[in-house]
């Protein structure tokens, strides 16, 4: 019982946390309809909310199919009930019929009086107790068999009302589908009139993604340049330590045979030097030098949270999926991102998805203020801020805000990448739909 509780109170959590969403994304679209903004954007925020409330449909219909397995439960367990209570009923009834077709043969003090002798009668008089015990307790089960019943019963009743609430409220969730569908529809048709300032939007954000990818191409490259300096600086070092220790043994031994006076020794032995150390496999060893602990440690933080990290926006709808896809609105128009877009509100504060450093914060002119925070091999990239709260080399803890998102002219618009650094320093994107806590 403890279990299905559980269950349900997940159940009922999620559900909660859909409707709260669904409001959120509400009240966007009514502020996006208010300020005129593009058609493109409010057709975006209506497929969320479309989406949203067939999350919450599943949801609905897991709970009414682990009502409806709880049903079946208790009514086989009524039934077993049921079938119980007879048997005791009948056995109970066998019990009464005999003790009273023989109560006029035996009373219970004669019974006792007619024994052989004292053990016997103790013997009789411990049965007739055990007689009316179990009569007595066949009774009890009678009556407590008969209150669970009467309780499953009240709960199947309950389960049966709310199996219909939760239909009727599917059913409320379609009807507003419905309507969402109508009025995308209708978004889609006025969608020709905008189709070529949208086609001139888009290039300007493929622009400008261009000059972002290329900015964040150059920051892995010199920070890998960085790194593997300090990595030849480590290797010198070593390399000369190891040429110090063998000048310093040579030396040693010249002095040890100088002591001794057997420069020239007559029974055969040689003066020999100590060998160089391979020089390729001293610079292979040098060079697969591992990372520092504290990158490693991050790295491991930062994975564990794979799938559960919090969306840099606190409202909002992703307008633009990873990778190559067709625009969702326009025809014939493919587009390639190499992050995601979130589509939010007014004001809307920028936040770190996980404690990190903020390792570059620069401007692209028209696309706004772009933050880079580094975990381990992994960073973040939130680009098209108003502002920026924070500066290069500033720790972040996670959900720390990091800037304001700026307004686009057609809307307010945050670009998220997340990038995996190798061995080599080559960077490579990661879908962060992957990453982030699912909706």
């Amino acid at each position: 019982m403890g279990w299905a509780q559980t269950n349900k109170d997940k159940l009922a959590s999620r559900k909660e946390e859909i409707s709260k969403e669904i409001a959120k994304t509400k009240k966007l679209i009514k502020e996006y309809q208010g300020q005129q903004r593009s058609v493109t954007n409010e057709i975006s925020l209506i497929n969320d909310e479309i989406a949203l409330r067939e999350q919450l449909i599943q949801e609905y219909k897991a709970d009414a199919g682990k009502i409806g397995e709880n049903m079946i439960h208790n009514e086989k367990e009524i039934q077993q009930l049921h079938e119980k209570v007879d048997l005791i009923k009948k056995e109970y009834a066998e019990m009464v019929y005999n003790g009273y077709k023989h109560r006029g043969s035996y009373s219970k003090l004669a019974f006792i009086l007619s024994s052989k002798d004292f053990y016997q009668a103790i013997r009789r008089v411990d049965f007739l107790r055990q007689y009316t015990e179990q009569r007595k307790f066949q009774l009890n089960e009678i009556y407590s068999a008969s209150a669970e019943i009467q309780n499953i019963q009240g709960l199947l009743e309950s389960q049966r009302s709310e199996k219909i609430i939760l239909g009727q409220s599917e059913a409320a969730e379609k009807t507003e589908i419905a309507l969402s569908k109508a009025e995308q529809e209708v978004k889609l048709k006025s969608l020709v009139a905008e189709e070529s300032k949208l086609r001139e939007i888009q290039k300007k954000q493929e622009r400008e993604r261009q000059q972002l990818k290329a900015k964040i191409q150059e920051i892995i490259k010199a920070e890998a340049e960085a790194e593997r300096k300090r990595q030849e600086q480590i290797r010198k070092a070593e390399l000369n330590r190891i040429a110090e220790e063998k000048r310093k043994a040579e030396e040693k031994r010249k002095q040890e045979i100088a002591a001794a006076g057997s420069g020239n020794k007559t029974d055969g032995s040689k003066t020999t030097t100590l060998p160089d150390p391979p020089k390729a496999a001293v610079e292979s060893e040098i060079l697969k030098i591992e990372r520092a602990p504290e990158t490693i440690a991050a790295n491991q933080s930062f994975e564990k949270n794979k799938g559960a990290l919090p969306w840099p926006v606190s409202a909002g709808a992703i307008q633009s999926k990873f990778g190559r896809h067709a625009h969702e609105s326009i025809k014939g128009l493919e587009v390639n991102n190499n992050g995601v877009d979130f589509l939010t509100s007014a004001n809307a504060e920028v936040k770190s998805v996980f404690s990190g450093k903020v390792t570059s914060v620069f401007n692209i002119p028209g696309a706004g203020y772009n933050v880079i925070v580094t975990h381990g091999t992994y960073k973040t990239v939130y680009s098209g801020l108003t502002n920026a709260n924070v500066s290069v080399g500033s720790q972040v803890s996670s959900g720390q805000s990091l800037g304001t998102v700026m307004d686009s002219g057609e809307g307010y618009l945050l670009h998220f990448e997340l990038w995996r650094i190798n061995e080599t320093g080559i960077g490579t994107p990661q879908n962060p739909e992957l990453w982030i806590k699912r909706r």
